[in-house]
């Protein structure tokens, strides 16, 4: 472990991988002794945010727990680093894509499917129910955030699990103990988790979802909570698995068709006794896809994941691409079992919220920014509130109304109004960045009584400036839309927009978003 002050490792920025509320990932470069590099992926909690004491320790615990476990599908971490102004995970960096971005294109074979859920089911196994070398007991960790985002393939056919900023585990060294949050993706999370009972049966339910999302090729709705009406979701969508695996070219036998869809509905009781453990849950997909057809994970991701790759980059230009950090204080390295000192809660050394940027001009002094989040990002998603916060106020983005054609000059034809644009939402709070217009929208004479248009109406809720809802079909602000599925762009505190989640809306369907800025997440309210 190097001292305070004395200089560490070296990193280059390439890309930004992700944004939070409190935190940024980047994808960099490491730069060692000699010519040697690796990539790496750092979390990094913003410098320029009043970050909450929770969160600073949920992201040491998740350094200090990724470095006592040791699984193939689990990401690594390689370092706890300390710089000026704040702290930052140094992790493997898992090139690929996550299960969200496969999901976008459509189902997966299922014995692709079985194989991917096998592969994560093992390393909740390992974490929750193994020893890790030179310990005695188990760590106990329940992950509480399994969903398609947490989970990466890469084109190797490798599987790992992200983001275990807010597991919850049994060891020494924690120092999240109580929060006034509950974590977690509301969709993924099992009904006792909502009456405050933690366990390793909640993420064997999460990961029975994500199971049912990838054989059906689609983003589910989120469970109902009544039970009567929970029974009738589970049945229907046992009824679509159980007609996508007959329509399956694959698959020629009854026998793996009816235990996958009896594995779903297992792993989908409302009684938490009842769903398999992470063992159990392993050997079954690993018995049922040898019976299957189809490609192995290997086969298909050689082929599919560098499509997806290429078809989901976006690249991100940001202040800090291509500046190099230099880790002024490395306050813990994997391979070192003392931990951290536990009385270093403020960060010493080389701020990582301000990198160096070398080049013609000379030195320049950067700060980085956060919004939404994906991948990597743990704590920043949060479901709940601080008790403290007040309650919510709902309200709707205006919009303002359209000028006025202008006056028909004196022809003989009937006038004919000029294209009308919609003009942007004024946010409550000005910003330098606001968000894009729509698109014109052309206004022609309507009848006296034009016939009715499909549509569905979004209300607003909680700590947002601005919501808007964005698809193939056009961009639109909070009120009434068209049905369809839409992602969710919201302004937070940030001028940059956070991808905020994504809803799907029906004709005639009225309902309520609750954003959070904490989460920098917006979701359907309850």
């Amino acid at each position: 472990m190097n001292d305070a002050g004395t200089p560490g490792r070296t990193y280059r920025i390439l890309e930004v991988v992700g944004r939070g509320g409190f935190g940024t990932v980047y994808r960099a470069e490491m730069i060692g002794t000699g010519g040697f590099t690796k990539q790496v992926a750092i979390k990094v909690l913003n410098a320029e945010n009043n970050v909450p004491e929770e969160i600073l320790h949920r992201l040491r615990d998740e350094a200090r727990i990724l470095g006592l476990l040791r699984h193939r599908a689990i990401v690594g971490v390689d370092s706890l680093a300390v710089f000026d102004d704040g702290w930052a995970v140094v992790m493997e960096y898992v090139p690929g894509v996550d299960l969200a971005t496969v999901l976008q294109d459509g189902p997966v074979p299922p014995r692709v499917a079985l194989e991917i859920v096998e592969e994560v089911a093992a390393a909740l196994h390992a974490a929750y129910a193994v020893a890790p070398d030179g310990q005695l007991e188990p760590l106990r960790l329940v992950h509480r955030d399994i969903k398609p985002s947490n989970i990466r393939v890469t084109s190797q056919g490798e599987v790992k699990v992200l983001d275990f900023g807010v597991a919850r585990a049994n060891f020494d060294a924690r120092e999240a103990h109580t929060s006034a949050y509950m974590y977690g993706s509301l969709k993924y999370m099992a009904i006792e988790r909502l009456e405050g009972i933690e366990g390793p049966a909640a993420d064997i339910y999460a990961l029975g979802l994500v199971m049912a999302e990838l054989i059906l090729g689609r983003d589910l709705a989120e469970p109902p909570r009544q039970a009567e009406r929970y029974a009738a979701y589970v049945e229907e969508l046992l009824q679509d698995l159980l007609a996508t695996l007959h329509g399956d070219p694959f698959q020629t036998g009854e026998g793996p068709t009816a235990g996958v869809v009896e594995l779903v509905r297992e792993t989908l009781s409302d009684d938490a006794e009842k769903r398999p453990t992470a063992y159990k849950l392993e050997h079954s997909c690993r018995s049922l896809r040898q019976g299957m057809g189809g490609p192995w994970l290997r086969d298909w991701a050689a082929g599919e994941v560098p499509r997806l790759v290429v078809e989901a980059t976006v690249v991100e230009r940001s202040p800090s691409s291509g500046s190099v950090l230099v880790e002024r204080s490395a306050g813990w390295s994997a391979d070192d079992d003392s931990g951290i000192d536990e009385a270093a809660d403020e960060p010493r050394g080389s701020l990582i919220g301000r990198p160096i940027l070398y080049g013609a001009l000379g030195l320049v002094v950067v700060f980085l920014g956060g919004a939404s989040v994906v991948g990597y990002l743990g704590a920043d998603r949060i479901w709940g509130e601080p008790q403290i916060q007040p309650e919510p106020v709902v309200h709707q983005v205006p919009v303002a109304p359209a000028p006025p054609p202008p006056e028909p000059d004196p022809v003989p034809e009937e006038p004919q109004p000029d294209p009308v644009e919609l003009v942007e939402p004024t946010p409550p709070r000005p910003a330098p960045l606001q968000p894009p217009p729509p698109d014109p929208v052309e206004v022609a004479l309507a009848d006296p009584e034009p016939p009715a248009v499909p549509q569905a109406r979004v209300n607003v809720t909680g700590d947002a400036r601005t919501v808007w809802l964005v698809s193939d079909q056009g961009r639109y602000p909070a009120g009434a839309v068209p049905p369809g599925r839409y992602e969710i762009k919201a302004w937070f505190e940030s001028p940059e927009p956070a991808m905020a989640g994504a809803i799907t809306l029906h004709d005639g369907e009225s309902v309520t978003l609750r954003c959070v800025s904490a989460m920098a997440r917006c979701a359907r309210a309850q």
